[in-house]
C-alpha cells in the first residue's frame, strides 16, 4: 500500500458472526479495494442487541485479528453496522433562509437545511444515526434533486431521519472502546446491504432491499434515487432454527443441520420422503413434509411483517 493511501475499515456486528473488512481508496477511486478480511462467531448479542459487551468485544478482536494479518495493517477506528428492531426510520422537514447578496444555494446551505430537519422531538433515549435528504423544495418549487447554484429565498429539505436506540449503540461503541477503537459512523446494516448491491436504475425505478439476518431482516425501500424507509424486524434465520428444533423434537444443532442441508422456502415435488442426518454415530430420520411445513409457516409469516413496512412506506402504491 501506498505511504498515506487513506483506508477504509468496516465492521459489521451480527447476532451469530462479527465480520471486518480493511480497504483502501486510491486517487480517484469511488469504491475501496478490499485488501483484507476476518470473521468471528459472535455470542454476546440477541436479536442485533449486545447482552454481552466482554463476549462481543472478543469477537470483534478476533475478526479484526484476521483482517489486520491479511492487509498488514493496523485498525483503529471503523465505520461500524447498528443492527436490531429498535433502528426505525421518521421523515421530517427542515426549512431556512437563503442569505448573502446573490441569494445564491451552496453546500453549506444543504447542510444547514439537514441540521434544521434533524430538530424534532425525540424521546431522550433515542439518538439520530443517519440522516438523508429525499428532495428540495425552493421558493415554492418542489422535487428540486441539487439545488446548489440555484438562487432563492427559503430552501426547504424533505429528509428521511434513521434513528436508534441510545442504550444499544453506546453497548456497541463499550465494546469498541475495551480494544482501543472508534466507531468514526455508524450505519444500518440494510443500508449497508443497499449500497454494495443496488444499481442506480434499480434505486430510482423502486426497490426494497430485505436482508436476512441470523436474529433479524432489514428492510430499506429506495424510491427516486432515495431512501424512503429504513425499519428492521426483529425475526431472522435462528427463528427457522428454533422452530424447527422444537417441531422436529430435536437438538439445536441438528435442527441447523436440517435447515442448511434441506430447508427450502416452497414446497414442490421431491423423491424423498424423508431424509437422513448424520451426526457423530447418530442417525436421524425426518419426514419432509414436516420440514416443509415449519419453514414455510415462519417465512409466511416473516414476509407478512416485511409487506407491512413496505405498505408503511409507500400506502396505495405497489412497489
Amino acid at each position: 500500500m501506498q505511504k498515506n493511501q487513506p483506508m477504509a475499515v468496516g465492521i459489521d456486528i451480527g447476532t451469530t458472526k462479527v465480520r471486518c473488512v480493511i480497504g483502501t481508496l486510491g486517487e480517484g477511486d469511488t469504491h475501496p479495494t478490499i485488501i483484507g478480511a476476518g470473521e468471528a462467531v459472535n455470542s454476546g448479542m440477541r436479536k442485533g442487541t449486545v447482552n454481552n459487551v466482554e463476549d462481543v468485544a472478543n469477537s470483534i478482536a478476533a475478526a479484526i485479528e484476521d483482517a489486520e494479518r491479511i492487509a498488514g495493517l493496523h485498525v483503529s477506528s471503523a465505520t461500524v453496522s447498528v443492527n436490531g428492531s429498535h433502528v426505525i426510520g421518521l421523515n421530517s422537514k427542515g426549512v431556512i433562509a437563503i442569505t448573502g447578496n446573490s441569494r445564491e444555494i451552496g453546500l453549506e446551505d444543504l447542510q444547514r437545511a439537514e441540521e434544521a430537519a434533524t430538530v424534532v422531538q425525540l424521546p431522550p433515549n433515542r439518538e439520530i444515526i443517519q440522516v438523508f435528504s429525499k428532495n428540495y423544495s425552493l421558493d415554492g418549487q418542489d422535487n428540486i434533486k441539487d439545488p446548489v447554484g440555484m438562487s432563492g429565498i427559503r430552501l426547504e429539505v424533505d429528509a428521511h431521519i434513521v434513528t436508534a436506540a441510545t442504550p444499544a449503540v453506546k453497548n456497541l461503541d463499550r465494546a469498541l472502546h475495551a480494544l482501543d477503537l472508534r466507531a468514526n459512523n455508524h450505519i444500518v446494516s440494510g443500508l449497508a446491504a443497499a449500497e454494495a448491491t443496488l444499481t442506480p436504475k434499480q434505486r430510482e425505478s423502486g426497490t426494497a432491499i430485505v436482508d436476512f439476518g441470523a436474529g433479524t431482516t432489514g428492510v430499506v425501500i429506495f424510491e427516486d434515487d432515495e431512501v424512503q424507509h429504513v425499519s428492521v424486524v426483529p425475526v431472522g434465520s435462528i427463528n427457522l432454527t428454533n422452530d424447527l428444533a422444537i417441531g422436529l423434537r430435536t437438538d439445536l444443532d441438528i435442527a441447523e443441520e436440517v435447515k442448511i442441508q434441506h430447508g427450502r422456502a416452497f414446497k414442490f415435488p421431491t423423491p424423498k420422503d424423508t431424509i437422513v442426518v448424520k451426526q457423530d454415530h447418530d442417525i436421524y430420520e425426518f419426514a419432509m413434509r414436516d420440514i416443509d411445513a415449519i419453514i414455510q409457516a415462519r417465512l409466511d409469516e416473516l414476509f407478512e411483517l416485511v409487506d407491512r413496512e413496505i405498505k408503511k412506506s409507500n400506502p396505495g402504491r405497489e412497489l
